[in-house]
């Protein structure tokens, strides 16, 4: 697998080239894992804002609370750092060929691919 997409220019088109080999498919979650793993721990580094994200997504912690809108301002990047950090350890375990049953950082990785932007 093959993979090259070049920085902006200045007409705004983004060349994008792919290639997969055929081998490539056996293990397309290990082999996809690899590209998504560094790319969300350079998300979490660079990051440069942060999603709305669910309380049902986090810890009791990191739950908004009855005192205000502006105290919840406080806790939006902890609970995106979170997410992404369940991201990050799930596609940690598929590249090491660790259990991955029940860990929730694939849900959360479909539920926020949306959102994956710096």
């Amino acid at each position: 697998m093959k993979v090259s997409i070049s920085g902006y220019p200045r007409n705004g088109e983004q060349r994008v080239k792919v290639k997969i080999h055929p081998y490539d498919i056996w293990n397309l979650d290990v082999a996809l894992a690899h590209i998504i793993h560094p790319a969300l721990l350079m998300l979490k580094q660079d990051k440069m804002g942060c999603p709305h994200v669910d309380d049902v997504d986090v810890p009791d912690e990191l739950k908004y609370s009855p005192i205000g809108w502006d105290h919840d301002i406080i806790k939006m990047q902890p609970k995106w750092d979170y997410v992404l950090d369940k991201m990050i350890e799930y596609f940690a375990l598929v590249i090491d060929g660790k259990d991955t049953v029940g860990h929730p950082g694939i849900q959360l990785f479909a539920k926020h691919f949306s959102s994956l932007w710096t």
